[in-house]
This record gives structure tokens, C-alpha cells and sequence, in this order.
């Protein structure tokens, strides 16, 4: 490019910053701070008024040190009614500046719950018009809403007790699968309280402190637990083969990269915690089943010798005489439909509700997946945690 272009982009783009200030003046209740530092391709870091005015400082080092990377910052503020409010200045922004790739949701930003997409997800599996279930659980919480500007959507209602949730249907009209045109985050803590200012505070400050360090990626850890590839080893080689491309530093000298797969020890949850406490660790990548609190880890693996086959049944039938109970279902019933359909013994349906038998059956699942109990429990230290399961940006 020669410099007669260099000069006459770099005009253009300061001529479109007085425009911005232009606009903001003229659009009550959206303010939009450019970036400081010109740079081809740009982000924008999207906050709600309040939490603005409380962590504004830390903002604006996580905006530097996103412009410290080459990246353009901008941050726009509002006060956010909708997720349309929100989706609008991102279209607006992306057709001013076709360089914006990437954006960050902080704090309370309306959260779309979109509906009749089902076929878009991965794992969910509910009747949407079924009467059974409430709006929110028939509902997927999205930000495919935001990043993806060609998806259409048809507005339903906002929710009658969580006033950040707002539910969409997916049009027939739209496309129907997703191409995000933008990579999104969001920066949400797990509180409702005002201490959630003070942690997003310290997480931005935190993220900020990380980027001035000189820390490549150079190890890692890789877990794969149950039902995750079909129990494909096939799968799970492959899987395990891409991060040679994706992060080569692993592979050098000094260098490592750990695989764990689920079958590999009865013990392996404490190895995967103590892989998460060790400071050496840069990222940890979890490939799972998951729950609202729970990440699946070992499953029930199977036994290894004839005592272990008898007394992995004798605690699942002992499992299912608690739920029975917990139903209000009928007990005998269900011993006389184990003891009938796979001829098992009266004395393998003992001891159900042994307060003994169900403390040890008790501490027997808590070793098989990881709890958020486990992790306020410890430090994680590796820089990046990915975890690749159900519920994860499940924000409600």
C-alpha cells in the first residue's frame, strides 16, 4: 500500500471517530467511546451504564490491553432495554466498520432465549409446546442473538421475573444454520448481589495483567469423559492429533501436552484436580457431559473383575430404590421387577437405605465427577479453561 493510501485510510478513519461523537450526542442513552490506537481489524467491548459507572477504570485497562494486540477497542455503554437495542448498534457498527470481528458482553446485557431453533443445537431435547414445562425451559439462552447478523428473529415477550431474559422465536424466513459473522464473550459473574461489580473488577483487571506477560502456551492438559465420542478411541485420537496443528509449542522441546481419557484410572479425578492446581498448566481442555453443577467426568466404568461387576449392581439397584422412593413409587414393586426380569438375589436388594450403605454409595459418586463444591475448594491455575459441555453459557 503506498503511503498516499496509508494517509487517506487513516483520514477516513478519523473523519468516521467525529462521526461516532456525532452520533452519540444525537442517540440518547448509547455512548460510544472509539479506539484509541488505528488498527485494520477492531473489537467492541459492549457494557451496560451501571456497571460502567462502577468498574469504568478496569474497562478502560482491558481496552488497552486489547489495543496492546492489535485490535482497535471500542466501548459502547447504555442502557440496554432489549436484546434488539443491543443487536442494532452492533449492525450499525459492523456496516460503518467492516474491520470489527470480535465482541464482549459485560455485565447485565439482555440475554435473548430463543425458541423453534432446536435443530441448531447440540444436545437439547425438550417439547417446546408441551404445557409441562415453563418458557424458560423450553428456551435456549443465545448470543448466536448478537454474533450471527443474518439469523431473523420474532420478539415474544420478556420474562415476568427475570427482566434480562427476553424470548424470540427463530423465523421460518431466517437462515437456518448459524455463520456468525463476529466471535463473542461474555463477562458475567455468577452473583445478583453488587458484589458482582467487584469481581468483574478484579477479572479485568486480572485479564488485563495476563496480556502484558510474555507466557506462550506451552503446556497443556486434554480431558475426555463418558458418551463424549460414542466411546470412539478412533474419535478421541484424532481429537487428540489436531492440537499438534492448532498449538505446536506443545510439541517442541519444554513443551507438553497431556491426554486423559476416562477409562484410564478410578482415580482420575484427583489427578485431573491435581492438574488443575499445578502452576505449570496454561490451558485445560475439557470435552464432557455436563450438568447445571456438575461436570461428568468418569461415569460408571466397566468393572474389572467378578467382585467388582456384583457390587456395581447391588448400588445400581440400590440408586434405584432411592429414586423410587424419592417418587413416591412403590419399592416392592420394583425389587420384584429386578428380582424376575435378571433373577438378582434378595440379598443384592438389601440395604438401601442403610444410612451407612448410602454414605458409602455416596462418597463412591462424588468421586466420579467434578463438582463446583470441589473447585471452591481449590485454586485452578491454568490461564484458559475450556469446557466443552451441556450448560455451559446457560447465563440464567
Amino acid at each position: 500500500m503506498t503511503y498516499e493510501k496509508l494517509k487517506e485510510r487513516h483520514m477516513f478513519k478519523g473523519f468516521w471517530y467525529i462521526l461516532i461523537g456525532i452520533y452519540i450526542s444525537a442517540n440518547a442513552g448509547v455512548k460510544i467511546i472509539p479506539p484509541e490506537a488505528d488498527h485494520p481489524a477492531t473489537f467492541a467491548i459492549i457494557i451496560d451504564s451501571v456497571t460502567f459507572s462502577k468498574i469504568e477504570e478496569s474497562v478502560i485497562a482491558y481496552r488497552s490491553s486489547i489495543e496492546n494486540d492489535h485490535l482497535g477497542a471500542y466501548v459502547i455503554i447504555g442502557n440496554w432495554s432489549s436484546p434488539d437495542t443491543v443487536r442494532h448498534e452492533i449492525q450499525r457498527l459492523k456496516q460503518k466498520d467492516s474491520g470489527l470481528e470480535g465482541i464482549a458482553l459485560v455485565g447485565d446485557i439482555p440475554i435473548a432465549m430463543i425458541r423453534d431453533a432446536q435443530h441448531m443445537t447440540s444436545a437439547f431435547k425438550i417439547d417446546q409446546r408441551s404445557t409441562r414445562y415453563p418458557l424458560i425451559r423450553t428456551s435456549v439462552p443465545s448470543d448466536r442473538f448478537y454474533d450471527d447478523l443474518d439469523l431473523e428473529f420474532t420478539f415474544i415477550q420478556q420474562d415476568t421475573t427475570n427482566p434480562l431474559l427476553f424470548y424470540y422465536n427463530l423465523s421460518p424466513d431466517s437462515p437456518q444454520k448459524i455463520q456468525s459473522d463476529l466471535y463473542s464473550g461474555r463477562i458475567k459473574p455468577p452473583v445478583d448481589d453488587n458484589s458482582k461489580y467487584q469481581l468483574m473488577r478484579d477479572y479485568l483487571r486480572k485479564v488485563s495483567d495476563q496480556k502484558s506477560k510474555d507466557n506462550k502456551l506451552d503446556r497443556a492438559f486434554v480431558f475426555t469423559g463418558h458418551g463424549y465420542h460414542s466411546e470412539s478411541l478412533d474419535a478421541w485420537q484424532a481429537s487428540a492429533l489436531s492440537f499438534r496443528e492448532l498449538f505446536p509449542d506443545l510439541f517442541k522441546p519444554g513443551g507438553q501436552l497431556k491426554n486423559y481419557y476416562h477409562e484410564m484410572s478410578p482415580e482420575l479425578k484427583e489427578i485431573i484436580i491435581q492438574e488443575l492446581i499445578n502452576p505449570e498448566n496454561d490451558m485445560a481442555v475439557f470435552h464432557a457431559h455436563g450438568g447445571d453443577d456438575t461436570q461428568y467426568l468418569l461415569g460408571i466404568e466397566p468393572p474389572s473383575a467378578l467382585g467388582d461387576h456384583v457390587e456395581a449392581i447391588k448400588r445400581f439397584v440400590r440408586g434405584k430404590q432411592r429414586s423410587a422412593k424419592k417418587r413416591k413409587k412403590s419399592n416392592e414393586e420394583l425389587q420384584a421387577h429386578y428380582r424376575e426380569t435378571y433373577s438378582i438375589p434378595d440379598s443384592w436388594l438389601e440395604g438401601a437405605f442403610s444410612d451407612s450403605l448410602i454414605l458409602l454409595d455416596s462418597i463412591w459418586w462424588a468421586k466420579q465427577d467434578l463438582y463446583v463444591a470441589d473447585l471452591r475448594q481449590i485454586s485452578p491455575q491454568p490461564r484458559v479453561i475450556y469446557l466443552d459441555e451441556c450448560f455451559n453459557g446457560a447465563y440464567i
